[in-house]
C-alpha cells in the first residue's frame, strides 16, 4: 500500500525548515549539560545552532520572539529547570 499526501500538505512540508530543526535539536544534545548551566530556570529559543531568545516564563519568552518577527514554529523551544527543582513520580 501507498500512501501519498495530498497537494495542499506536500505545499506546507519544507523539508529545509524540518534539517534546520533537526541540527538545533542534535546541536542541544551535544551542548545541552553547558546550555543547562547557563540558562538554569529560562526558556530558551534556538536558530541555527544559537541561542536566539531566552526568558524566565514561557509567555515572556512568547512575546520577545512576537516582538522580533521570529516564528516560534521555526524554532526549537526548551526549558531548563533549576537546579532544585524535583519531579514527584
Amino acid at each position: 500500500m501507498v500512501c501519498r499526501m495530498s497537494a495542499s500538505v506536500e505545499e506546507k512540508f519544507d523539508e529545509k525548515l524540518v534539517l534546520q530543526l533537526e541540527a538545533d535539536m542534535d546541536w542541544l544534545r551535544e551542548n545541552y549539560s553547558e546550555l543547562a548551566g547557563r540558562y538554569e530556570g529560562k526558556f530558551v529559543a534556538i536558530k541555527e545552532k544559537q541561542i536566539v531568545a531566552e526568558a524566565e516564563k514561557f509567555e515572556e519568552l512568547m512575546r520577545e520572539l512576537e516582538s522580533r518577527g521570529l516564528d516560534p514554529r521555526s524554532l526549537i523551544i526548551e526549558s531548563f529547570a533549576p537546579k532544585s527543582f524535583a519531579c514527584i513520580l
